[in-house]
């Protein structure tokens, strides 16, 4: 009895210890040893920061319990390499994209969450962003691969205006607002749409989940500054703004999907106010504020004139689909 109290007590105390910690308590004594084994334990680990319900949000099946989970969520470092191995086929077909469209496969592969209808969006200079939906029956999600081979299946389709989906077979556009006067997909969207066909990457997450910012088990502040942050603002031709045309903001929506790595997307509206995010973000913050939001926030209202500057560009695209 004593024996099971003890153990109780450690689980309760090693569930809010920092990870680094953990290693410490394998040494510590042998209740502190079996807390480690019980699955409920890194349960409450990942519930600390990622408010998961149900393995089921994710797009693959977990054998090694909430153990395995919280191992991969955290595995990621503070780089933008792959965390599983990669063919000659893989490496040469990514190597066909730009660095922006790279980051976004691995980022679907690796770790952003997808928006509340389930769609990746891509955004890129002069072009409307494409959204990206994955399509795969429950009884078909696979067994994660312990050995880190990348895992493929389901279907992936695409939309400019998320009313009309094509699938990944084809870069045309034969229906829904784009289908007249010659509208084709920008360079960056056909190559990750070839990419998708080929292999139809499977997302680690199929839904998004509320996460706490106060109370981070993993913090991905310096890949998500490095890799989201600075592609979004290449995309708004932010270095440039006067002289190029930036990426145009959705066009059922009227906003931009800023997806990182373990967060809820960003959604931003570019308002005659300038740039605020939208309820669906807030909505999945349950405490605190997410650093990385912050930085990109004030970077883009501190730019004089880009806000009015992409508003207008967005007014010319609504001019032009009006005129169809």
């Amino acid at each position: 009895m004593e024996e099971m109290l003890q153990v109780d007590l450690a689980l309760d105390i090693v569930a809010y210890l920092p990870l680094s910690s953990l290693a410490n308590v394998i040494r510590a004594s042998t209740c502190w040893r079996q807390a480690l084994c019980h699955d409920g334990l890194w349960q409450s680990v990942v519930h600390r920061q990622w408010l998961v319900e149900s393995p089921a949000v994710l797009g693959k099946r977990f054998s090694g319990g909430w153990r395995e989970i919280c191992e991969v969520f955290c595995a990621l470092k503070k780089d933008d390499k792959w965390k599983c191995n990669l063919t000659e086929q893989h490496l040469q077909a990514l190597g066909s994209l730009s660095r922006s469209a790279q980051h976004f496969i691995h980022g679907i592969v690796h770790g952003y969450m997808p928006t509340r209808d389930g769609c990746f969006t891509y955004h890129c200079q002069g072009a409307t962003p494409i959204h990206y939906h994955h399509c795969m029956e429950e009884n078909e999600r696979p067994v994660h691969n312990s050995k880190h081979m990348l895992s493929v299946g389901g279907t992936w389709s695409l939309s400019p205006c998320r009313d009309a989906f094509f699938p990944s077979s084809t870069t045309l556009m034969t229906k829904g607002l784009f289908a007249q006067d010659n509208w084709r997909l920008a360079e960056d969207n056909e190559k990750i749409v070839c990419f998708l066909y080929l292999f139809p990457v499977i997302p680690l997450f199929k839904r998004s989940i509320a996460v706490d910012a106060d109370a981070p088990v993993k913090s991905f502040e310096k890949l998500n500054s490095d890799c989201p942050d600075i592609d979004f603002r290449v995309a708004l031709a932010a270095h440039c703004p006067r002289q190029r045309l930036p990426s145009l903001s959705c066009v059922k929506l009227d906003v931009y999907t800023v997806h990182m790595f373990f967060l809820p997307p960003l959604i931003l509206a570019c308002t005659e106010s300038g740039w605020e995010v939208a309820p669906e973000t807030t909505q999945l913050i349950r405490s605190g504020e997410v650093a990385e939001f912050q930085t990109l926030l004030s970077g883009l209202r501190e730019q004089q004139g880009l806000s009015r500057h992409v508003r207008l560009c967005n007014l010319w695209l609504r001019d032009q689909l009006a005129t169809q």
